[in-house]
């Protein structure tokens, strides 16, 4: 009986606290085209990078949402919310909120919402990344087609050919990225295994545990 109540201990255990998460890619896109999808505009009260339409193409997809290649397009909008800094020599870096959607014949295949999103990228090169996840910011899905999307999310956007380099300029006092066009390509993540609520560990974990020490009188 003692080996028994050990077992049930550790299961108990292992119920309470929960299994490791791990997020795992679940859409990946390209722009159709070498051409400029995204523009940015800085303006004295920030930068405003987005997008209208762009043709692009998801070459992968979560398993049983649809088969790939997919034609869509996308559209984003971001707004700067901190001023442009160099947290590295000969980097820039710069914070921003906003939206985006991967959409196609009527099928939201995913958008979603993000504040805490980092746009960085070295001075005078032609390369950003954008990039936001939750935790520990604010990053939320939804998707016609994809249906696990828990936590962690995160969202990676590499943006291409920029042009002019990449630069920070001061509009009226404020320093931001300057305006710029560049192509665009992403990637999305998320936990896409069913993890049970906390509650339902809780109640799991305590009958375990109970089972246990009635084991335990009965010997």
């Amino acid at each position: 009986m003692k080996n028994l109540k050990a077992g049930l201990f550790a299961l108990a255990l292992t119920g309470l606290v929960g299994s490791t998460a791990n997020a795992a890619p679940i859409l990946v896109f390209g722009q159709v085209g070498t051409g400029t999808g995204i523009t940015a505009t800085a303006t004295a009260a920030g930068t405003h990078i987005a997008s209208n339409n762009i043709a692009v193409t998801i070459t992968a997809i979560q398993p049983g949402a649809g088969a790939t290649p997919i034609n869509a397009v996308f559209n984003f909008s971001a707004d700067s919310t901190t001023a442009a800094t160099s947290p590295l020599p000969g980097t820039a870096a710069q914070g921003y909120v906003g939206t985006f959607s991967i959409t196609g014949g009527g099928i939201n295949y995913l958008s979603g919402a993000f504040n805490g999103a980092l746009a960085f990228g070295g001075l005078g090169g032609t390369g950003l990344t954008v990039s936001a996840a939750q935790p520990p910011f604010g990053l939320t899905f939804t998707s016609d087609v994809i249906t696990t999307l828990g936590l962690p999310r995160s969202m990676s956007l590499s943006l291409t050919g920029v042009n002019p380099a990449v630069n920070i300029v001061n509009i009226g006092g404020l320093d931001t990225l300057g305006s710029f066009t560049a192509a665009v390509s992403g990637d999305f993540s998320a936990e896409t295994r069913s993890v049970p609520e906390p509650a339902t560990l809780l109640v799991l974990g305590a009958g375990l545990i109970g089972a246990a020490f009635r084991a335990r009188r009965r010997s």
